[in-house]
């Protein structure tokens, strides 16, 4: 009786060795991968996506219209520091019929939603019961495209690492991290920085791995084998392969730069990986300068233009390093001036450097967004094999060690948002997942009754679904609303009705008024004389005709908020007269042109304060609302 439990238990061993590694992996890896990609992708996109909810997004989507209108890198987006910087460098502003020229944003993202907008076209209309944009929906199919083409790049980059088995089962980790899906659906380029970053690994992996083996070739280990001395063979064999490690490393000076112009904060990651060659390589400074000469010839062009446009090499961006200094990003953008920034000193920076590094820190695993990936520090104290390998640590340690200085820099609250567009720590992910998962490996090896296939894939199997809980519970039916609560899309979209284009619309949300209502839209300054006196002076590209309040600066909460926030004018004689009047609805204000006003949602959250009565109903306007 025992020989059937024999054959049974040999063909289960068979079955099992075929999944693994036999003939039937790949199929059955492909056919299952492939129905889990796709089963996510149409659940996120058609179920879960309620629409772009980040400013960031929603400023580059506009910003790739205009490209594919052929409008160039412009916006409609309209940064009051933005208007300063043009008219003091200049004299003067766009007027109306001439494109406004963004320098806040980088350029390759506005590309990549310009392509999208390409296939359904640029208009921006609702159906109805319609409250999410086609063209956003096909800017996150693309950025999903581009997701898995990371992890394709990932596979590649892991298995060159480590095995074949290894960079399986880490780029099965990453495509069921809950944090990348997240990404997909914000409408941010970090699904695009994260192809461009995993392609630039690569390249810096060929080129270490050529440089060990130069190493190998003239070192010491050859020399004391060979009695002292290196043959000529050797030093021909160690100057065939130095061409070879200058072209990988030209290639990863360029994805460098791609990188750059996809997010400028990636910079630091460049200057990270150039600390590391200049270290690391042998023939240490030519090496490191072709690294350099190739990141500066890709990212040189964009500055050129900035400054030919602005007067400014870095344009309004550079401004982004006082974000908490003074007050927010957002608050210095609305600025008139730069005279802000004048009392600002240097140990400011220091403190925000300490407090946004311990914030990174705080939220390691969630910016992370797996926690195997943590695995990668406890790494640093294996020895792996290969030598590498071992440098590539470092060389990983490095970028992120100047990517959290840039972030906290920044001052990216990593710990509380993980979904940010400034948070690069997301980019870490494949990288780290996969020295994480080689740690475990190692930690697996050694434990008694490890060995055999079962148990290893019992293990894969625990990772897979354990590192899967958040993506599950993500993608579980939840009573929420259909559309993002500060982001009506229809209600911003009847702008585009009620305004012509030779028009500027002054807002709190000017990225929501630029993409969904298609009109050039002024970024509430951060004195409420400051919104007269430009549309006196003629300082816009048109004429503003109205203010669109939304719950941006409605949300605030009702004293520290409006009478002590960012649109409170304090300071002033008497700070009450302007925004917070305006936000809690009463337009009656001295020199204030715009007295009619409409509720869009029938409440006050979206209110638009125009010059005249341009809604269908004129009936509905003041006669209907007064207080």
């Amino acid at each position: 009786m025992a020989a059937p439990n024999v054959s049974t238990e040999s063909s289960v061993q068979s079955f099992v060795h075929a999944l693994e590694q036999g003939r039937l992996a790949w199929i059955v890896r492909a056919v299952l991968g492939g129905a889990i990609v796709l089963a996510i992708s149409f659940i996120c996109l058609g179920w879960k996506f309620r629409g772009f909810s980040d400013p960031v997004a929603m400023d580059q989507a506009q910003e790739g219209r205009e490209f594919a209108r052929g409008n160039g890198w412009s916006t409609k987006n309209l940064r009051p520091l933005a208007i300063w910087q043009l008219e003091k460098n200049f004299g003067t502003v766009p007027k109306d019929g001439d494109n406004f020229p963004d320098t806040f944003n980088a350029p390759l993202p506005a590309l990549v939603d310009a392509v999208a907008i390409k296939i359904v076209g640029p208009k921006m209309e609702f159906g109805k019961n319609e409250h999410i944009a086609p063209a956003e929906r096909v800017i996150v199919a693309l950025t999903m495209l581009l997701f898995l083409a990371s992890v394709v790049v990932e596979y590649f980059l892991l298995r060159r690492l480590f095995d074949q088995r290894l960079a399986f089962w880490a780029s099965a980790l990453t495509l069921v991290c809950d944090l990348c899906w997240q990404y997909t659906l914000s409408g941010l380029p970090q699904m695009l920085m994260l192809l461009l970053f995993n392609t630039a690994l690569y390249a810096l992996l060929r080129a270490t791995e050529i440089n060990k083996d130069i190493e190998i070739l003239t070192g010491e280990t050859l020399a004391s084998t060979v009695g002292g001395g290196v043959t000529l063979e050797e030093s021909r064999a160690a100057g065939a392969r130095t061409p070879r490690a200058v072209v990988w490393l030209a290639v990863a000076g360029v994805f460098f730069g791609l990188l750059a112009l996809t997010h400028a904060l990636a910079v630091w990651l460049f200057i990270g990986a150039l600390v590391y060659v200049a270290v690391a390589f042998r023939r240490r400074g030519p090496v490191a300068l072709v690294l350099l000469l190739a990141f500066a010839l890709t990212y040189a062009p964009w500055i050129i233009r900035n400054y030919r446009v602005s007067g400014s090499a870095f344009g309004i961006a550079r401004y982004t390093l006082y974000n908490g200094l003074g007050g927010s990003t957002a608050y210095h953008l609305r600025s008139t001036s730069d005279a802000i920034f004048e009392g600002v000193q240097l140990h400011f920076f220091r403190t925000k450097l300490q407090a946004g590094i311990v914030s990174a820190i705080e939220g390691l695993t969630s910016g992370l967004g797996n926690f195997i990936a943590l695995g990668f520090f406890l790494c640093l104290l294996h020895v792996f094999r290969r030598p590498e390998v071992n440098s590539m640590r470092w060389a990983v340690l490095t970028m992120w060690v100047f990517a959290v200085a840039g972030m906290a820099l920044l001052g990216t609250g990593g710990a509380v948002e993980p979904v940010s567009a400034n948070q690069l720590q997301v980019l870490f992910l494949p990288v780290m997942l996969g020295f994480g998962l080689a740690y475990v490996l190692v930690l697996f090896s050694r434990r008694e009754g490890s060995v055999g296939l079962l148990p290893r894939i019992a293990l894969f199997a625990v990772l897979v679904l354990v590192s899967a809980l958040p993506l599950v519970f993500t993608l579980l039916p939840r009573n929420v609303s259909s559309v993002q609560p500060s982001y009506v899309q229809p209600a911003i979209n009847v702008l585009n009705g009620w305004t012509s284009e030779h028009e500027v619309i002054a807002s709190d949300q000017p990225w929501g008024v630029a993409w969904y209502a298609d009109r050039k839209s002024l970024w509430l300054p951060a004195k409420f004389k400051d919104l007269l006196g430009m549309s006196d002076n003629a300082k816009l590209p048109g004429t503003l005709c109205g203010v669109f309040l939304t719950p941006v600066s409605r949300s605030e909460n009702y004293y520290y908020g409006i009478y002590r926030g960012e649109y409170a004018d304090v300071g002033e004689k008497n700070p009450t007269i302007g925004y917070p009047s305006l936000i809690l609805g009463n337009p009656n204000l001295p020199l204030f042109p715009f007295k009619e006003w409409y509720p869009l949602m029938g409440d006050m959250s979206y209110t638009f304060y125009a010059d005249r009565a341009r809604w269908p109903r004129p009936g509905m306007a003041n006669a209907s609302n007064k207080q």
